[in-house]
């Protein structure tokens, strides 16, 4: 009988053990999944800044529509200094392009996100550039 409830107390306290590690895992998914989630929302609206203060530069080029589009490499200091952009898929138009790339220039210092998390997806990056979309 002792034997017994010995053995009915040490899986009690398995059971326990099991419990409390599953919860923790649980907490720990949820944290994870709450902060990818933020990262995801931070990036998309400090993409909007960035988007926000090179359209403040641009100016459209003689000759050129506005309603075209480049995606440009850009790559950045820490604290928000260009240091190269490239075109890396053209609007077909080399004015517009070369505006886009003079407003990221001129942009510079970008804004620069205070979480080092999202800093970091911004240090290089792919930028479509198209202005008012």
């Amino acid at each position: 009988r002792k034997a017994d409830e010995e053995a009915k107390r040490k899986a009690d306290e398995e059971a326990k053990r099991k419990a409390e590690e599953a919860r923790k895992l649980a907490e720990e998914l949820a944290a994870r999944e709450a902060r990818e989630q933020f990262v995801k929302e931070a990036v998309i609206r400090h993409a909007n800044l960035i988007k926000q203060r090179v359209e403040r530069y641009w100016t459209l080029p003689p000759g050129s529509s506005a309603n075209q589009s480049c995606t440009l490499h850009i790559v950045m200091t820490g604290s928000g200094a260009v240091t190269d952009v490239q075109i890396v898929q053209s609007s077909g138009d080399t004015a517009f392009d070369n505006s886009a790339i003079a407003a990221v220039q001129k942009a510079s210092p970008l804004p620069t996100p205070s979480d080092p998390e999202v800093l970091a997806k911004f240090r290089i990056f792919n930028f479509r550039f198209k202005p008012g979309g």
